[in-house]
């Protein structure tokens, strides 16, 4: 059982204590072009947590019709304009009754990760062998839960190529 963030001192906020075994895995993480990786490290009682991704993946196709109910497909393979991988994390914002930084070391990182800075793939993987990998072209982050201090965070890679 972690304590990750929260108060047990009636101040202002509640106190949470969320508890899981992570001993078996590394669970899902971002490893940013310049070095470093999203969560942070391998501790329990990291600041900010992979909630899950989604992942979309396009061909470039053109299509004709002609008379006689003919269609011919012409296919110019891997479209990267609409192939983005999306990871989203949760982020706490109060680390036991101080600030935890997540939001200046998240906005760190896709400062330095992003494609026009580091020129070099970022690279996600989630129990697989092989990564998915492509370049940070964008992040956004909202409030998931403002009485608890949660923050919602995103990184969006564009996929380049066919994963």
């Amino acid at each position: 059982m972690s304590e990750i963030f929260g108060n047990d001192r009636n101040i202002r906020g509640c106190f949470h204590v969320f508890s899981f075994n992570g001993s078996a895995s590394r669970g899902a993480s971002l490893r940013l072009p310049g070095g470093g990786q999203i969560p942070w490290g391998v501790q329990m009682t990291e600041p900010i947590l992979t909630a899950g991704f989604s992942v979309a993946q396009a061909e470039a196709v053109s299509f004709v019709k002609v008379f006689g109910d003919r269609v011919y497909t012409y296919a110019f393979g891997h479209d990267p304009n609409p192939s983005m991988l999306t990871v989203e994390f949760i982020g706490f914002l109060i680390d036991k009754t101080r600030y935890s930084g997540v939001l200046d070391d998240y906005l760190e990182r896709y400062r330095t990760g992003r494609v026009s800075e580091a020129l070099r793939y970022a690279k996600f993987g989630v129990g697989s062998e092989q990564p998915m990998r492509g370049f940070i072209v964008g992040m956004g982050s909202g409030t998931m839960d403002g009485e608890h201090s949660l923050q919602r965070f995103s990184m969006t890679l564009a996929l380049v190529e066919v994963q």
